[in-house]
């Protein structure tokens, strides 16, 4: 969802805009967190944001060895996303995986978090209005 965010922001990816491409592998990937964390009973816990903050950790050094051996995006360029510049402006870099691994993550983990609480309170709800309805017919 973090990576859904930043590439919505059409500054922080060069060249990058609507298409097709761009709506499947962001779009669809946040369409289908959102359809999972409705339809499945898997539980949630706000302890669970330490993966969040570690996967957060993890990408940045990736993204960090990718640019030091030399890699490049689809255009070319020597980062992955505008924001991860590190020959360009390290210290911008940083900032941004700082408040993205400690802030933004955090952020949308707890808005997830709300959203389980809110499937689970319906739920439960629904259940006890079957079980009333279910002893006025008997």
């Amino acid at each position: 969802m973090v990576i859904t965010d930043i590439f919505d922001d059409s500054s922080v990816v060069a060249g990058s805009g609507v298409n097709f491409i761009n709506c499947s592998t962001h779009g669809a990937n946040a369409a289908a967190v959102f359809l999972d964390l409705w339809i499945t009973r898997m539980p949630m816990r706000m302890m669970h944001m330490v993966h969040c903050v570690g996967m957060g950790l993890v990408y940045s050094a990736f993204s960090l060895i990718y640019w030091y051996l030399g890699g490049t995006n689809q255009f070319g360029e020597p980062f992955i996303y505008k924001v991860l510049n590190y020959g360009e402006s390290p210290l911008k870099a940083m900032y941004y995986i700082i408040a993205i691994s400690f802030i933004v993550a955090p952020m949308i983990h707890s808005m997830f978090f709300l959203l389980y609480r809110l499937r689970v309170f319906f739920h439960r709800f629904l259940k006890v209005m079957d079980k009333r309805h279910n002893e006025a017919i008997d």
